[in-house]
């Protein structure tokens, strides 16, 4: 089916029956039915856009309502193909199955879509707020741009995964409603600010800006940031990171209510760790400013070859627990409060630039290396 000529239903409804269907003129349809088909659909209007029900087993749909409203009171099902939206507000809130899905949405209108299966986001451009709900995993196979909220909702599937690694841009806060046993993994080209209360297995989060925490979040998997040249600010006081953490930023603060696992911390300013826990690693800590760890009555053990701390190091925990610290070069101690014994390892001088206070043993090993600690050690 196709047009050298407008098609103007001003009051009443129409229905497409054929292969590729083509209308791509400055239409009027009203309310449009497309009968289940092979072949590519494309709709234009120079109206809103009502959709009563599509379904195609093959080809893609193209929905063009320039800067009017997408609307549907029917199913959109699209078996295999792509859908492009292009229009205003864009409102799909039937069970459908859109699989990829193209948008462009201009004016101060939100887009909200719904998906009964997986849905894949290829090129996306939103300039209010974006909400999406899918039975299954929600990924980006094109970039993604948000001026405003950003809100992804797939908890009706089992575990799915969230998987926006593309080099998009959500400008606002962006909202994850998903199992506890999901992975979520996300790309911003802006500051990232992870939402109170978020419980996940794995997060991993890229960001060309600052990354933060509204709140407590619960990661019962592994927790990577990037925020390269950035500040992660990781401060809730609540925080249970179960698995391993690896942080590459600027100025870094961790706060842990549980034990904390470091499997790799790059920080080119100062680096402050607070856990309710034991502080272990399994990867290198390089810090190019001080760095601070706090761990209650628990051990903390920093003993990976790697190490490189090039400002001053404070420790501080209680109890009848150790401190062991070891750096691949010259280690400069601030101040150390140590409940139990402490072993230092440096490959270079050891020097205190704070007070040092350990209730039991003491012991240094830095072969063939200067050791100057002044008189308030103890």
């Amino acid at each position: 089916i196709t047009q050298s000529g407008a098609i103007a239903v001003d009051d009443g409804a129409v229905s497409l029956t054929g292969g590729a269907i083509t209308l791509g003129s400055a239409n009027v349809l009203g309310e449009v039915t497309v009968a289940s088909g092979a072949g590519a659909v494309s709709l234009t209007e120079n109206d809103a856009i009502a959709i009563a029900g599509i379904t195609r087993t093959d080809g893609d749909l193209t929905l063009d309502a320039a800067t009017n409203a997408i609307t549907q009171s029917g199913a959109i099902a699209v078996d295999d193909g792509a859908v492009s939206l292009t229009g205003g507000a864009i409102t799909l809130g039937s069970a459908n199955v859109l699989g990829v899905v193209n948008i462009s949405s201009t004016g101060a209108n939100d887009v909200a879509l719904t998906d009964s299966a997986a849905l894949d986001l290829g090129t996306v451009t939103v300039s209010q707020n974006l909400s999406l709900s899918a039975a299954g995993a929600i990924t980006d196979s094109g970039v993604v741009t948000v001026s405003g909220t950003t809100a992804l909702d797939n908890i009706t599937g089992t575990d799915a995964a969230i998987t926006l690694d593309s080099a998009s841009t959500y400008t606002g806060d962006v909202t994850f409603t998903v199992d506890a046993g999901s992975d979520v993994t996300i790309t911003d080209n802006s500051a990232f600010a992870i939402q109170s209360g978020l419980n996940v297995n794995n997060l991993s989060i890229t960001s060309t800006g600052s990354v933060s925490d509204l709140g407590d979040i619960d990661i019962d998997g592994t927790l990577t940031v990037s925020a390269v040249d950035q500040s992660i600010e990781l401060a809730g006081t609540g925080n249970d990171l179960r698995g391993a953490v690896s942080l590459t930023g600027a100025a870094v603060t961790l706060n842990d209510s549980t034990a904390t696992s470091i499997a790799g911390i790059t920080a080119t300013g100062a680096l402050s760790v607070t856990s309710g826990g034991a502080i272990t690693q399994s990867g290198g800590i390089d810090v190019d400013s001080t760095a601070s760890f706090t761990a209650g009555a628990n051990a903390i053990t920093l003993t990976d070859a790697g190490n490189d701390f090039n400002g001053a190091v404070s420790l501080s925990n209680s109890g009848t627990n150790d401190v062991a610290l070891t750096d691949t070069n010259a280690l400069d101690l601030g101040t150390v409060s140590v409940g139990q014994d402490l072993t230092v390892k440096t490959g270079g001088d050891l020097t205190d630039s704070g007070a040092i206070t350990v209730e039991g043993l003491g012991t240094i090993v830095s072969t063939g290396q200067n050791i100057t600690l002044g008189d308030s050690t103890a």
